[in-house]
């Protein structure tokens, strides 16, 4: 009986600490700016005066590239495979922060490239095919051969499922998914899960089913390769941009200029059009879907990008998208932003 009333309790403490969960209302057209762990941890004071420029939105890390949870986290999951770091000390003094100011928290997954889960759970990470002495070599000195998961895994997928609830009840305004997709790096590559019995298009647009089941009623983004606007196929690794469309919120292709080829659109450098090839990609994306919200270019390669390239870049999505236009991320892995874009 004592157990009993104990369990009672605890589940009256947990529905009441999910009735004070605050979320912002999305904004009607998003300005945010993405954010490492650690950026949001030590900058966050710095950042908050960009709301004078038009900032209304951040985008931040709650698990980093290597796969590390990067606040305190309750899931047993988490616990299970030694995937916490803390970087963000008061995850929920931070969220406070942000809706203080009305700034709309964006909390971002990378899914299936996870050097921390890969290198826990080797039975689910995909892998090269090797000789015997490298199956072997790898087996006795616990060699992690590459940094991707599985994506038929269910347990991956649970695992990351599980870090986006726990995200929006911290309050989370919204969930942003990147990395759901197949591998493209390694070659004759063996998965421990999926059989090629469903196509690696079936596999992904299954798991976006499962994310708008699981997370009814949470606002969610997936981020697409840009070249899923224009091409029709999977590219290889299981995107196909209707598929985003039927199921997130948001689909946020990253139309970064300098990840076209050469010659694309007839240009010999697609890095100094900025603005013509977003606003194709984004022509291109209309036609397919609504709910478009792109990230931007606000970094140097392979041309240098300062606050006109940006704003290029943002004047071509307003253009495409007219009364459909919900806003843009910028992303700069360093976190340096050309500020005075935001105005735009």
């Amino acid at each position: 009986m004592k157990s009993l009333i104990v369990a009672v309790l605890l589940m009256l403490f947990s529905s009441a600490s999910n009735l004070e969960v605050k979320h912002l209302d999305t904004p009607l057209n998003v300005k945010a700016i993405y954010l490492t762990a650690s950026s949001a941890a030590l900058r966050i004071d710095s950042i908050i005066p960009l709301k004078e420029k038009g900032l209304n939105a951040v985008v931040i890390d709650i698990k980093n590239l290597n796969g590390y949870i990067a606040y305190d986290s309750n899931l047993a999951e988490v616990e299970k495979y030694n995937t916490e770091k803390v970087v963000i000390p008061d995850i929920k003094g931070l969220i406070d922060k942000l809706h203080s100011n009305n700034i709309y928290a964006i909390a971002r997954i990378p899914v299936f490239y996870d050097n921390a889960l890969a290198g826990s759970a080797p039975n689910l990470s995909v892998r090269g095919r090797l000789s015997w002495l490298s199956l072997l070599v790898a087996a006795l000195f616990n060699v992690q051969e590459t940094s991707w998961l599985d994506p038929a895994s269910i347990e991956v997928q649970d695992y990351n499922i599980a870090i986006a609830k726990e995200a929006s009840a911290l309050g989370f305004d919204e969930i942003n998914f990147d990395y759901i997709r197949f591998p493209t790096e390694v070659k004759d590559m063996v998965f421990p899960v999926w059989n090629q019995q469903s196509s690696k298009r079936e596999v992904i647009s299954s798991f976006f089913k499962r994310i708008r089941e699981e997370l009814a009623g949470i606002k969610i983004s997936v981020d697409v390769f840009g070249q899923t606007t224009s091409q029709k196929g999977d590219m290889g690794i299981g995107q196909v941009i209707e598929d985003a469309f039927a199921y997130f919120d948001f689909v946020c292709p990253m139309v970064y200029p300098s990840h076209y080829v050469d010659g694309f659109l007839g240009f010999d450098s697609p890095v100094d059009h900025p603005y013509e090839v977003v606003k194709y990609e984004m022509d291109s994306a209309k036609k397919r879907g609504k709910n478009i919200r792109p990230w931007l270019q606000d970094f140097t390669y392979k041309g240098v990008y300062q606050t006109e390239q940006v704003v290029a870049q943002i004047e071509a999505v307003k253009d495409s998208l007219g009364q459909d236009y919900s806003g843009y991320m910028l992303w700069n892995a360093y976190n340096n932003y050309h500020t005075d874009s935001l105005s735009h």
